[in-house]
């Protein structure tokens, strides 16, 4: 089979570590500003920040507000990856009600960390302001939002949203939305149009604890993957599973993976790390 040809941002990437491998690029040199290379090296802004980007998840560069990226230096003493979870042969049944119901309890003990939850300190959310802007709409429209609105969401928020994807490059309509009280409920509304109880659902392993309490509530069955803390699922493990089994729909993190990617880089990751493993569904 051919092996595909990398991305432009992936070529980037690859003559970056080159150059830091070859002593080119030591330990704390300052990488040259995105316009610059991307005008060097005649690639749009948005490659070279994509190659830049991929390159800090991977630990090889550093980015420092108002400055630029940096050769991150020596990481000595870094813990090991985790190990790409096992292959399974089948689905399983999910049944992690009792682990959620324990773990959420313990989140509002401020004397814990709430690793599993991932949840970060109040104060970093910096949320004055928003918190400002939902009392002065309070106090001036308070009664318009006392009541339910139409299904799909207020119509005026809808309308917000559909202007401000112009500037992403979408021309959508307010009525291509659907406002959701969070993730956890889009998700449940997405897997109930194409899934019934009992059918199978390709996931990550390990895999965020609230999409496998949203599968448990459903009635449907995982199927693990084994996924690389890197690189993700093993693409040819889900080719080969879509071949031989009904899969009734994937559910993937397309960059950040919790909580595989979460172990990996919080200051307290040594709770799995250390031994080299994360736990899977099948595992207390």
């Amino acid at each position: 089979m051919d092996t595909p040809t990398p991305f432009r941002y992936e070529r980037l990437a690859e003559l970056i570590v080159g150059m830091i491998d070859n002593g080119a690029l030591a330990a704390g040199t300052r990488l040259p500003s995105v316009r610059a290379v991307s005008e060097q090296h005649s690639i749009s802004i948005s490659t070279v920040l994509q190659a830049y980007r991929l390159l800090e998840d991977r630990g090889i560069l550093v980015a420092r507000p108002q400055s630029g990226f940096y050769v991150a230096g020596s990481r000595r003493g870094a813990l090991a990856l985790p190990s790409v979870s096992r292959a399974r042969a089948k689905a399983s049944t999910v049944s992690i009600s009792g682990a959620v119901a324990g773990l959420l309890e313990h989140v509002s003990n401020p004397a814990l960390v709430p690793l599993g939850c991932a949840v970060p300190d109040a104060a970093l959310l910096q949320s004055k302001r928003l918190d400002l802007g939902l009392a002065r709409a309070a106090r001036q429209h308070g009664t318009r939002y006392n009541v339910y609105c139409a299904p799909q969401g207020d119509p005026r928020l809808r309308r917000e949203i559909a202007k401000r994807a112009m500037h992403f490059g979408h021309a959508l309509s307010p009525d291509d939305l659907l406002i959701t009280n969070g993730c956890t409920e889009a998700l449940t509304l997405a897997l109930t149009a194409v899934a019934k109880r009992g059918d199978s659902i390709a996931i990550e392993s390990p895999t965020y604890f609230g999409l496998l309490h949203t599968l448990e509530v459903l009635g449907l069955k995982a199927f693990e993957l084994p996924t690389d803390p890197t690189r993700g699922i093993e693409v040819d493990a889900l080719a080969r599973l879509l071949d031989t089994e009904p899969v009734a729909a994937c559910v993937l993190s397309s960059n950040f993976n919790n909580p595989l990617v979460l172990l990996c880089h919080i200051n307290a990751r040594a709770i799995y790390c250390h031994r080299g493993r994360v736990p899977s569904l099948h595992e207390p």
